[in-house]
């Protein structure tokens, strides 16, 4: 290959076309793996223990995540969040028949009757995730996902009053699935 000389002297002396460009392929590429690397650490998940909270469950959350507990007299309430894009809200029930199939075909029961349901996305063995009509020109999502523990029903899904993309939501998902059950 032929090279050409550039006619002007920059701070590198005299350069070659060709290795100008390929300065500048390298480094766009460089400066682009290192902002992909910036957005894996970002969305890392972490295994939470909830013990400390009362359950004997671990699920995954990104790094620094905030758990909070309401306790009522019938349930407790609680939310798993870390910023804006992932956000779990639990409620934990006395258990009545362990039947997560059951209670799963209740929960569908349950948000179908929301004038804003517009369709089941995904199921499992214990959960779905659904879309819903945001306002009049946007669609969001959200979940049920349901597990058993001891004497308690968990009844999980994204916070309420809360919007978010698809693929948040199958994060938080997969974030709260029984690996060994579903």
């Amino acid at each position: 290959m032929k090279k050409v000389r550039i006619a002007t002297k920059g701070c590198f002396g005299y350069l070659y076309i060709f290795d100008y460009m390929r300065f500048i392929t390298i480094s766009l590429l460089v400066a682009a793996v290192f902002l992909l690397a910036c957005e894996v650490e970002e969305n890392a998940m972490k295994v939470l223990d909830l013990a400390p909270y009362g359950l004997p469950l671990s699920i995954f959350a990104p790094d620094s995540t905030e758990v909070q507990v309401k306790e009522y007299p019938f349930m407790r309430d609680i939310n798993i969040r870390k910023d804006d894009h992932f956000h779990i809200q639990l409620y934990e029930l006395p258990s009545g028949p362990k039947n997560p199939e059951e209670e799963k075909q209740r929960q569908i029961i349950a948000i179908k009757k929301d004038p804003t349901f517009l369709e089941i996305i995904k199921e499992y063995d214990k959960g779905f995730i659904y879309s819903k009509q945001a306002d009049s020109i946007g669609i969001d999502y959200d979940f049920r996902y349901v597990r058993y523990i001891g004497d308690k029903q968990l009844i999980f899904q994204s916070a309420v009053l809360s919007n978010f993309p698809l693929a948040e939501i199958e994060q938080m998902v997969e974030a709260i699935r029984d690996q060994s059950g579903d």
